[in-house]
This record gives structure tokens, C-alpha cells and sequence, in this order.
């Protein structure tokens, strides 16, 4: 058996000198799409004549309109500030919370269950709700100059996810504990 490269070659060693590769006479290509265009029906305009392009100036408007359009929601966008920007303890303190929430969530995730997961899925949109109203909170401490009440406000605000997720770890250990003591039924 032949493998198939040697068939290919053997192609073309015979067919050597068969192929046309002259070059294309000057404005082939234009009579071809011309010929082709007739065939579809397709009316082509003539040389010469400049095409009208519509698209350009709607494309500069476009532009022109989505730059006014961002240079708007720029101006009437409230700036935020985290609790971080505060002071050196604030960041501190900003740094503390969130690798104890980040490492409570790592740890509820871990012990996810068919048992536990609606317990998780609930703490879970609890604790979204808490970070919206955290991030109202940012607006609120660059709107008021650092307002003492708004910094305690926040700083709550990380005490509570840390108590809901630490709640949620108790909870899931007490049903992890209860699944254990359930004696399966012999029938």
C-alpha cells in the first residue's frame, strides 16, 4: 500500500507543467464580480461615479453623542469612598474584616450540603444585602467629609456579616451534628 503523500506526489509530478499560473489580466477581478453581480441580479454603480457614504457622518455623530453621553454620567456619578481611605487604623481595621469574611465564606462553602445549602443560599442574600447597604454607605462617608457616625455605621456593618456568617457556620455545625446522631432504619 502506497501511503498517501506518495500519491499526492506522484499527482503532481505528473500533472508537472499542466497548471496555469500566468497572472490575471488587469481588471479581471473587477469583470469578474461585474459578471457575477449580473448573474445575481445585483446592480453595481459605474466606475467613475463616487459612491455616497451615509454611514460616516452617522458614525462621527454616534461618536460624538456617546462622548457627551459619558462625560454626563461622569459628572453625576456620587463618589464613594471605602473606610480604608479614612485613616491607617481604618485601613487596618477594613483589611481585618474582610479576611474574616472572606475566610468564613471559604469555610461555609467547604460545608455545603443537600442538608445545609438552603441555610447558605439564605446568608448568602443576607449578607448581599448587607454590602448594598455598605456600598451606600461609601457614598454616604465622601458626601458627609468622613462623619464619624457613617464610619461607625460601616464598621457595624462588617460586625453584622461577620455575626450572620459565624451563625451560619454554628448552624450548619449543629445540623452536621444532628445528620450523625440520626440512626438509619433497618427494615
Amino acid at each position: 500500500m502506497i501511503p498517501e503523500k506518495d500519491n499526492i506526489d506522484q499527482l503532481f509530478s505528473r500533472l508537472k507543467g499542466q497548471f496555469d499560473t500566468q497572472e490575471p489580466a488587469a481588471g479581471h477581478q473587477a469583470d469578474f464580480l461585474a459578471k457575477l453581480n449580473a448573474q445575481q441580479g445585483v446592480k453595481t454603480l459605474t466606475p467613475g461615479v463616487p459612491k455616497r457614504s451615509w454611514w460616516k457622518p452617522l458614525l462621527v455623530a454616534a461618536s460624538i453623542a456617546m462622548i457627551g453621553f459619558f462625560i454626563g454620567v461622569q459628572q453625576t456619578v456620587t463618589p464613594s469612598k471605602e473606610l480604608a481611605s479614612v485613616s491607617l487604623e481604618m485601613e487596618k481595621t477594613q483589611d481585618f474584616f474582610q479576611s474574616v469574611i472572606t475566610n468564613e465564606l471559604a469555610n461555609i462553602r467547604l460545608s455545603a450540603t443537600p442538608e445545609t445549602q438552603p441555610v447558605i443560599e439564605d446568608a448568602l442574600r443576607r449578607l448581599t444585602d448587607l454590602e448594598v447597604d455598605y456600598d451606600e454607605m461609601k457614598t454616604a462617608l465622601a458626601e458627609s467629609g468622613e462623619d464619624k457616625r457613617v464610619i461607625y455605621a460601616m464598621i457595624e456593618n462588617f460586625q453584622s456579616r461577620i455575626n450572620l456568617l459565624e451563625d451560619v457556620v454554628a448552624h450548619i455545625e449543629t445540623i452536621k451534628e444532628i445528620n450523625k446522631n440520626i440512626v438509619p432504619e433497618t427494615i
